[in-house]
């Protein structure tokens, strides 16, 4: 193939009219990118894009102004596997075909999900009886959780019209309500929410894609009730939850305060009980991932549970000498961490885990590497086919990305070690030498871990963790070698009594890293706050990212110049002048200081987002927050900053009328006429498209430009609610 491309190239460039030289120069670049591509492909290194590929196609379907047709996405998918097969007789083509068909798989599998998983929805605030069976408890403090009901019969809603599940807060008298119970109460319920600003993450889509169809609370804590047997979905969870439960009552008896609170979260997954405080210390510092079960818990869990039944096996020598105990363990460890994800509440980002987890594991059963990128990709593979829609997630991306980096970067060093030893015999090993090994290898970890993810935290979260490297070098040693292994053994040996000491080890071990947490962002401050990038910076880094990880070649390194572009385009993203949440009762205006302004009242979460998204460290309730804000009992106005002028929000027809005249821009949850002012955003436009972002630019003749982006398209998803009845034309599209 290589030498066929210096041919071609050569003839090309001599019909050209090149100089000879020149022509030799580019036949050899040919032949070398040529001879490099073969090498990676006969490594089977071109594999390890079907993931991505995949993963592209679903973004693709996400993305897409407007819901694919099921038979047009069935065709294209169809027509691209023809083309494979047509393209493989000739050479050239294939990979562009399998490129085409993997796009489009990726594309079939989100829309095949959404017909799947589709639900009825709560159209409009809904106030009634519900009945129903309880599959899941989410503790948010001591008198409060949030619970998901299986719905058996919501009041004025036939069985076809009622959603699957909705999700209520409950506050009060919580006891008695766990995974299994009936109970029937007096219930408000809304359509799952938009995103609180454009771009945003999308909290209905996610609830969409579990089945819940609904989100609100209860007035008062409902009833428990006998309605029928329960649905086999949830029976199999009560014996596990009773266990959860056992288990958390019993580290907390143990192990009171935060200390208690963390070790419960650490074994399952109940993360309700850390203070504020505590909490934000984790999530400064970067230790977050530590309170999340995810790969750094089931990782540790197997190992610890590898480590130890291959130590205990090799105590008898004939099992050791006759038998394959390192399989053995490797079964042994799987079964553990499949406990362990029972126990820990089965999180989604626990499942993506323990199915990386057991890919690696049984690897190990068929002599295979267990750290593999090869591995990973599978792993990928299996989680994008069962649930595409969690490529959306930051779970998913950082997860996924730490691990890549981890195992590429040690691959890589592998690689080099092993040149070195071609040449000479390697080092000999002392205690301070493996003190150093130990302490580098801890770093690096930290380190790849840290620039793999830190785009998506960035992106996600509007925070990166400048000193994230020092909190998890001076906090994993302790997760590892203390917390973690006298948790598992506590848990294990629970049911004979014997658990207290271990617990106590453990606890320590927690001390320790609060300390570590609460010192690190004393230190970091509000120095790790971004302001929100664009999309394109994060598709540059990740397309660098994975250019980096799944090649081989030198060439490999050119995936460091998206990277670069990224970063510089990080934070590069428009500011907008005025954030409007959807029901016109409260914004945020930028004012003469550049700083934001917020009027109106509540959203209160709201604020914290857009504050988060201007890289903003005051909180909701800052008194500067209201600077130049002026308010009566039907409305308030705000100085815009960046064109002059004020802004308008009216909550009363007095306030909408003299507004009318005086506002640049003016905002109201009710009816306004088109032509009130120089923009209007009233109730018809907050109803179908959600949170606007409002942008002003000043023209070169003294005018103003009004640019919008909103938190829902133009045209309804099957995850977004429908349209009440008087916003939608009689074609069914938007009025």
């Amino acid at each position: 193939m290589a030498q066929r491309d210096i041919a071609v190239a050569g003839d090309a460039a001599e019909r050209a009219g090149a100089p000879w030289r020149g022509r030799r120069l580019f036949a050899a670049a040919v032949a070398a990118a040529g001879r490099s591509f073969e090498r990676e492909m006969e490594q089977r290194r071109g594999a390890l894009w079907i993931p991505v590929l995949l993963g592209g196609g679903i973004l693709l379907y996400f993305g897409l102004p407007a819901e694919p047709p099921l038979a047009l996405v069935a065709a294209l998918t169809i027509l691209a596997g023809a083309a494979v097969r047509i393209a493989l007789r000739r050479s050239r083509l294939v990979w562009l075909a399998v490129v085409v068909l993997c796009v489009a798989g990726g594309l079939a599998l989100g829309k095949v999900r959404t017909e799947i998983v589709a639900t009825p929805f709560i159209t409009t605030q809904y106030t009634g009886v519900l009945t129903g069976w309880i599959e899941r408890v989410e503790r948010m403090g001591p008198r409060e959780v949030r619970i998901v009901v299986r719905v058996a019969s919501l009041e004025d809603f036939s069985v076809s019209e009622q959603p699957e599940k909705v999700r209520i807060t409950v506050r009060g008298d919580v006891t008695g309500l766990v995974v299994g119970a009936g109970i029937s109460g007096l219930v408000g319920l809304q359509p799952p929410a938009a995103p609180v600003i454009p771009g945003g993450y999308d909290f209905g889509r996610e609830l969409f894609y579990r089945g819940i169809g609904g989100s609100g609370f209860s007035y008062g804590p409902p009833d428990l009730a006998d309605i029928g047997p329960l649905p086999f979905g949830i029976a199999w969870r009560v014996p596990v939850e009773r266990l959860r439960d056992a288990i958390g009552a019993k580290i907390e008896a143990t192990l009171p305060g935060d200390v208690g609170q963390i070790a419960n979260a650490l074994v399952t997954g109940d993360r309700g009980g850390p203070s504020d405080q505590i909490t934000e210390a984790y999530r400064v510092s970067g230790l977050t991932h530590i309170l999340s079960i995810s790969g750094l818990h089931m990782a540790l869990v197997a190992a610890i549970s590898f480590s130890g039944l291959r130590a205990i096996l090799a105590l008898f020598p004939p099992l050791a000498l006759r038998r394959p105990i390192k399989k053995w363990a490797a079964g042994g460890a799987l079964g553990l961490s499949g406990f362990y994800l029972l126990i820990s509440g089965g999180d989604i980002a626990a499942q993506r885990s323990f199915i990386m987890l057991a890919v690696m594991l049984v690897a190990v059963m068929l002599d295979r590497r267990a750290f593999s990128v090869r591995n990973i990709a599978i792993a990928a593979l299996i989680v994008l086919v069962l649930t595409p829609e969690a490529i959306l997630t930051a779970g998913f991306q950082m997860s996924f990305a730490a691990t890549l980096a981890l195992v590429a970067g040690f691959e890589a060093l592998a690689a080099r070690r092993r040149e070195r030893l071609a040449i000479g015999p390697a080092p000999g090993w002392s205690p301070l030498r493996y003190a150093g090994a130990w302490i580098a290898g801890t770093l690096l970890t930290s380190l790849l871990a840290g620039l793999a993810t830190a785009p998506f935290g960035a992106f996600h979260f509007n925070r990166t963790q400048p000193l994230s490297l020092v909190a998890n070098l001076l906090a994993i040693p302790f997760v590892s070698f203390v917390v973690m292994g006298m948790l598992l053994v506590a848990v294990l040996l629970m049911a004979f009594g014997w658990a207290d000491p271990f617990l106590a080890v453990a606890g320590w071990g927690i001390e320790q890293v609060n300390a570590i947490a609460t010192l690190v962002a004393g230190w970091t401050g509000t120095s790790g706050m971004v302001a929100a990038s664009p999309p394109i910076a994060l598709v540059l880094a990740v397309a660098g990212l994975f250019w980096l990880c799944l090649w081989r070649e030198r060439w490999r390194l050119l995936g460091l110049a998206p990277i670069a572009i990224a970063v510089l385009l990080a934070g590069s993203a428009a500011r907008p002048d005025i954030l409007i949440d959807e029901t016109g009762t409260a914004m945020m205006v930028r004012g003469p200081d550049g700083l934001f302004r917020f009027v109106g009242s509540g959203a209160s979460f709201e604020q914290e987002v857009w504050l988060r998204a201007d890289a903003d460290a005051r909180l909701p309730g800052d008194p500067t927050l209201r600077d130049g804000v002026f308010c009566d009992p039907v409305g308030c106005t705000a100085p815009l900053g960046s064109t002059g002028g004020r802004v308008a929000l009216a909550t009363g027809p007095s306030a909408l009328m003299e507004d009318c005249g005086v506002a640049i821009v003016v905002v109201t949850g009710l009816d306004a006429p088109p032509d009130c002012a120089a923009m209007v955003v009233g109730r018809g436009d907050l109803v179908r498209l959600g949170v606007h972002a409002v942008f002003i630019d000043q023209t070169e003749g003294g005018g103003r430009a009004f640019r919008l982006t909103t938190a829902r398209p133009e045209v309804r998803r099957p995850w977004m609610p429908p349209l009440p009845p008087e916003f939608v034309d009689v074609d069914g599209a938007a009025a």
